[in-house]
């Protein structure tokens, strides 16, 4: 019961949240796979440890694709961030790191927490936007 009121509320949240905190959540997912790929590794359960992995993959392919890396260099920046970690991903499929797994997942859940403070910082600007900034998402740019 509890579990599904959750995943109504997360709904909730993902549909009335703005796109960077829509990201953060994708990025607390990837970290909450990889507790789970990390339990996998450790029980030898093969099948699943592939089957997290390639789900966190596929959620960070999709987060590179909304980036606008031909608009900000920042987004250029998080889009080499992610293709990185990606291949770290490949090395924790290949080799059953564990300790990389672990890794890997705190790297996200720390890259969650940045896409959260930044929501935060660009929420006023957003609101009142200044002159030199009248999209008020100059450090991250994310399409449309």
């Amino acid at each position: 019961m509890y579990h599904k009121q959750f995943r109504n509320y997360s709904s909730v949240e993902s549909s009335s949240s703005s796109k960077l905190i829509q990201v953060a959540m994708l990025l607390e997912n990837c970290g909450q796979l990889l507790q789970k790929t990390c339990t996998a590794i450790d029980a030898k359960n093969y099948e699943e440890r592939y089957m997290l992995i390639d789900k966190v993959m596929l959620i960070l392919s999709a987060i590179q694709d909304i980036l606008a890396t031909d608009r900000s260099t920042m987004a250029n920046n998080l889009n080499t961030y992610f293709q990185n970690t990606i291949t770290l991903l490949v090395q924790v499929n290949v080799q059953e790191d564990l300790a990389l797994c672990q890794l890997v997942r705190e790297r996200l859940i720390e890259m969650a927490q940045i896409w959260r403070d930044a929501d935060r910082t660009l929420a006023p600007q957003e609101s009142a936007p200044s002159p030199q900034n009248t999209s008020g998402q100059d450090a991250i740019e994310i399409q449309a």
